[in-house]
């Protein structure tokens, strides 16, 4: 792939001094350089992407159990990062894009329909007297609930050489199994509008889509008019975001959506608090909201009969997820925020999206959604235990965040914790010790977390250091640390100036050749005696840079490179 310009840059006389560059290391073969007069721009990698709604399939006793099916393919401005940086195995669904000979391009651990039918599972044997299989809970949703087992995810489209799009879940043994395999051309041919056509503002806008990170906040249980009720408590969700570090910090690399949509009824279904006060509007039964968000196990109580503990059921999900996502292309979206207008309080988190109710006057509910997405977005784990709540360390296939651990000896988060700390940590050095190893966390006996508080802990707390750290690794794998528009090349009077703009917490340095060249505030120059007739290689590191960023990661520094010369 090489750099292009318009034809009136396109310089033909050869005694004009003029810059020829393309992408990778020339050859004997050159006649696909370009040369061109003013400027040339970086650009980045073409993150298109469309949005596949699937329905998952469960079936214990055929030779692949997990299988998929696209249900619709949805067209809109939609973009995903292409970047191949692995992140923690959180997940049990695989997502690859092939070329045409099965060489793998692209691919990524994802969430899916099986982290639901998981979670019911463990939450229904832990916390009730029957227990069930996960073959059991599949058949209980796809007669209760069916709509659940469709939700959405956004698939790259315009990878140089892609082909085919497939999904694997392992088996038993932990091997991989094809669960689909469809022609990428297929996904686009499908591809329509979405159905819907909500009301959707932009809150804040940093740039491109195609080089942020965009956040939607989403209504359901909000009636045509509780709208101004929404503005109000999506736009606190938006402020506490960026008040909160290290969100602060990389703000120019989010943009921030609200979309509305109106339900029929307001709140969510089975959002009785036990409050007399609270509940005089409550429903004990699925609602009709716009995506049926529910307190799902209480009602999974209700439709098996059996108590529980109130304070066990607090997590409320949609009902419809695959609704969710066709709302949420409106505008462009990597992360998702449900807010639910039920004055019971809940927090959720799972299949890149979050749900919050808004269950105070602002106050509270807004740091519980920045909690949330460091769950969705940060792949972090809770860092409290609560005697009521199961030990997700039970649940199969899952790893532990990278903010938990089940060990001291090693320690994974080693690099970050306080010179002279001794691990575990007593918590009687809680006010002492920034990084440690306190035990306590994940709802689970005998499980560490790096501080003795955080936002994983407290809501109302900052995150730690460690996991501070992860939402800064988080945020190098959804951009570019250079945006398509953020470095340019410009032909000067007196050879080249490199201009970089966008790089907010960044250290920007250039090699030519290998040989690092002075630049200040962000402009380096070469002179054309520097340069001159042959191909030299111009490195761009870019490198984020923080109080948060303790330990250098592959995630927070790149590298690009063009090959340049001027012409004889």
């Amino acid at each position: 792939m090489f750099f292009s310009s318009c034809e009136d840059d396109v310089v033909v006389n050869e005694r004009e001094s003029v810059i020829e560059a393309q992408f990778s290391e020339p050859t004997s073969d050159e006649s696909t350089a370009e040369s061109i007069k003013e400027s040339i721009d970086f650009g980045t990698e073409n993150r298109d992407a469309v949005l596949v709604i699937l329905r998952g399939y469960l079936d214990p006793g055929a030779t692949i159990p997990f299988r998929f099916e696209v249900s619709r393919v949805v067209s809109a401005e939609l973009f995903r990062d292409v970047d191949r940086i692995k992140v923690p195995n959180r997940f049990i669904t695989q997502a690859q894009i092939l070329d045409e000979n099965g060489l793998v391009l692209w691919d990524e651990n994802v969430d899916s329909l099986f982290q639901v039918l998981e979670f019911l599972k463990l939450v229904i044997s832990e916390q009730s007297p029957i227990a069930l299989d996960v073959g059991q809970v599949y058949r209980f949703v796809d007669m209760q609930y069916p709509e659940l087992l469709e939700f959405g995810m956004l698939v790259p489209s315009s990878i140089v050489d892609a082909k085919i799009f497939r999904l694997a879940v392992p088996d038993e043994d932990g091997t991989l199994v094809e669960a689909l395999k469809v022609p990428i051309a297929d996904l686009i041919k499908e591809a329509a509008p979405s159905r819907f056509e909500p009301r959707a503002k932009t809150l804040v806008n940093n740039g491109k889509p195609a080089d942020k990170i965009d956040v939607v906040v989403i209504a359901d249980g909000y009636q045509a008019d509780n709208e101004d009720k929404f503005d109000a408590d999506a736009r606190a969700v938006e402020k506490r975001f960026f008040e909160t570090e290290p969100f602060k910090s990389y703000a120019n690399d989010f943009n921030f959506h609200t979309v509305f949509i109106p339900s029929a009824e307001n709140g969510a279904g089975y959002d009785c608090t036990g409050n007399a006060a609270r509940d005089m509007n409550c429903k004990e039964d699925i609602r009709d909201t716009a995506f049926a968000t529910t307190f799902v196990v209480s009602a999974v109580a209700d439709k098996f009969g059996f108590d529980i503990d109130r304070s066990s059921t607090r997590v409320a999900m949609p009902l419809n997820i695959a609704k969710l996502y066709e709302v949420a292309s409106s505008v462009p979206f990597d992360q998702i925020i449900l807010l639910s207008n039920s004055e019971r309080s809940s927090g959720f988190a799972g299949l890149y999206f979050s749900v919050v109710t808004a269950y105070d006057d602002r106050i509270d509910f807004p740091d519980t959604a920045v909690h949330e997405l460091g769950h969705s977005y940060g792949l972090l784990g809770d860092e409290y235990s609560n005697t009521n709540d199961p030990c997700f360390s039970n649940e199969p296939k899952v790893s532990l965040p990278v903010n938990i651990a089940s060990t001291v000896s090693p320690l994974k988060w080693k690099a970050l914790v306080d010179e002279g700390a001794p691990i575990p940590t007593p918590d009687t050095l809680a006010n002492s010790v920034s990084v440690g190893a306190f035990e306590g966390a994940y709802s689970c006996e005998g499980h560490f977390r790096p501080s003795a508080t955080c936002k994983m802990r407290n809501s109302d707390h900052e995150f730690c250091a460690v996991c501070s750290q992860q939402l800064v690794n988080r945020i190098g794998t959804g951009i570019d640390a250079i945006s398509s528009d953020g470095l340019k090349i410009n032909r000067t009077k007196d050879g080249i100036s490199i201009t970089a703009s966008d790089i907010q917490n960044r250290q920007l340095q250039f090699f030519l050749a290998d040989v690092l060249i002075s630049s200040k505030d962000g402009v380096a120059q070469i002179s054309e005696s520097q340069l001159g007739p042959e191909w030299k290689e111009l490195k761009v590191v870019a490198e984020f840079t923080s109080q948060f960023v303790k330990v250098p990661t592959a995630q927070s520094k790149v590298e690009k490179s063009i090959w340049l010369r001027f012409l004889p």
